[in-house]
């Protein structure tokens, strides 16, 4: 860890609490909407966004954070033991617990004490008491309330719920990619006899069932839809016409719309 932490803000006013620097990495704290959180960054990185320091005494500023976050803790993130290191690093000078005297363990007891919901003590039988009941004070402030332990169980099942739900969404549209070529012998199946059943009219109508030597060719479906559209015939009805005497046509009711176009630009 640095020898003090350094807090910054960027041009939205998102705050940093930088605590541990090397030579490539910064590694700080920061508030997300799910509370206070720790974040690793390149140095260039960290330093284009967080580019305007803040003034804030290093034991108040990690005492005011301990207060705040305990209600947003998180159990296993170790924001608090971080916290925690940088009250202690400033209110020991970096010297640790065991070089502090009677009076200063007191002063950090009841800081510590009052950040978590209990009262002052005034002074301690040892130094042995100060660093034992210290410790205490720490390990306690790593545990979560019921309450936090409550939302923690609240928001795996709900992370769980999604997790169901989107595998339940991916189960459900896999059968219905798999559906269109299921789908297209099907079609097939319903036009071949279709097929077979319209070749001896078509024959006929083109001559061929009178035996001619070279029959000849009926109107084209293009003829036949620009005939009826001349007649004053609807779309619908056009369409209806064309796959009667052309079964095997592929005509849709764009196409008809197409040479009802044709017709009013070439005037027919």
């Amino acid at each position: 860890m640095s020898a003090a932490a350094r807090v910054w803000r960027d041009h939205n006013s998102h705050a940093a609490v930088e605590y541990e620097r090397g030579t490539r990495l910064v590694r700080y704290l920061s508030f997300t909407p799910s509370g206070l959180r720790k974040f690793e960054d390149g140095i260039e990185k960290f330093e284009r966004r967080f580019c305007r320091p803040l003034v804030r005494e290093p034991r108040a500023l990690a005492l005011s954070l301990i207060r705040a976050t305990k209600g947003a803790y998180i159990p296993g993130d170790g924001v608090i033991e971080i916290l925690w290191e940088i009250y202690m690093q400033a209110a020991s000078e970096g010297k640790g617990v065991e070089a502090m005297n009677g009076a200063e363990l007191v002063a950090v007891y009841n800081d510590l004490a009052a950040a978590a919901g209990r009262g002052p003590v005034k002074a301690f039988k040892s130094k042995a008491e100060a660093v034992k009941r210290i410790g205490a004070l720490r390990a306690a402030a790593a545990q979560p309330t019921d309450e936090q332990a409550a939302n923690r169980a609240r928001a795996a099942e709900d992370a769980a719920r999604r997790l169901a739900s989107l595998k339940k969404e991916d189960d459900g549209a896999a059968p219905a990619k798999k559906g269109p070529p299921k789908a297209a012998p099907a079609k097939k199946a319903a036009k071949a006899p279709a097929k077979k059943a319209a070749r001896p009219a078509r024959a006929h109508q083109n001559g061929k069932a009178n035996g001619d030597a070279k029959p000849g060719r009926g109107p084209g479906i293009g003829a036949f839809c620009l005939g009826l559209i001349a007649k004053g015939r609807s779309n619908e009805e056009v369409l209806t016409a064309v796959r009667e005497k052309f079964p095997d046509a592929r005509t849709s009711a764009a196409s008809v719309s197409w040479y009802r176009n044709k017709a009013a630009e070439t005037g027919k």
